[in-house]
Protein backbone atom coordinates (compact mmCIF):
# COMPACT_ATOMS: atom_id res chain seq x y z
CA UNK A 1 0.00 0.00 0.00
CA UNK A 2 1.35 3.33 -1.09
CA UNK A 3 -0.16 6.53 0.61
CA UNK A 4 -0.23 9.23 -2.12
CA UNK A 5 1.00 11.92 -0.18
CA UNK A 6 4.19 10.43 1.08
CA UNK A 7 4.60 9.48 -2.74
CA UNK A 8 2.90 12.01 -5.32
CA UNK A 9 5.18 10.93 -8.08
CA UNK A 10 3.66 7.41 -8.32
CA UNK A 11 0.28 8.98 -8.99
CA UNK A 12 2.08 10.35 -11.79
CA UNK A 13 3.85 7.35 -13.13
CA UNK A 14 0.51 4.69 -12.75
CA UNK A 15 -1.87 7.88 -13.76
CA UNK A 16 -4.17 7.20 -10.60
CA UNK A 17 -7.08 9.79 -10.77
CA UNK A 18 -8.81 8.46 -8.18
CA UNK A 19 -9.00 7.58 -4.83
CA UNK A 20 -9.23 4.84 -3.55
CA UNK A 21 -7.64 2.96 -6.60
CA UNK A 22 -5.95 -0.70 -6.63
CA UNK A 23 -3.71 -1.78 -9.19
CA UNK A 24 -2.97 -5.56 -9.23
CA UNK A 25 0.46 -6.62 -10.76
CA UNK A 26 1.59 -9.95 -12.40
CA UNK A 27 5.13 -9.93 -12.97
CA UNK A 28 5.68 -6.27 -13.53
CA UNK A 29 2.75 -5.69 -15.49
CA UNK A 30 -0.47 -4.28 -14.62
CA UNK A 31 -3.46 -6.67 -15.23
CA UNK A 32 -6.10 -5.32 -13.09
CA UNK A 33 -7.35 -1.51 -12.12
CA UNK A 34 -9.85 -0.76 -9.62
CA UNK A 35 -10.97 2.73 -8.18
CA UNK A 36 -13.84 3.20 -5.72
CA UNK A 37 -15.23 2.10 -2.91
CA UNK A 38 -15.74 -2.14 -2.68
CA UNK A 39 -17.74 -4.24 -0.81
CA UNK A 40 -15.76 -6.86 0.54
CA UNK A 41 -17.75 -9.43 -1.41
CA UNK A 42 -17.63 -7.13 -4.31
CA UNK A 43 -14.34 -6.65 -4.15
CA UNK A 44 -13.34 -10.67 -3.66
CA UNK A 45 -15.22 -10.99 -6.91
CA UNK A 46 -13.20 -8.83 -8.66
CA UNK A 47 -10.21 -10.26 -7.56
CA UNK A 48 -10.85 -13.68 -7.75
CA UNK A 49 -8.83 -15.12 -10.65
CA UNK A 50 -5.66 -13.89 -8.54
CA UNK A 51 -6.72 -15.33 -5.54
CA UNK A 52 -5.15 -18.95 -4.79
Amino acid sequence: MVQLDDAPELAGRFEVMALPTLIVFVGGVEKKRLSGAFTKLDLLAELREFLA
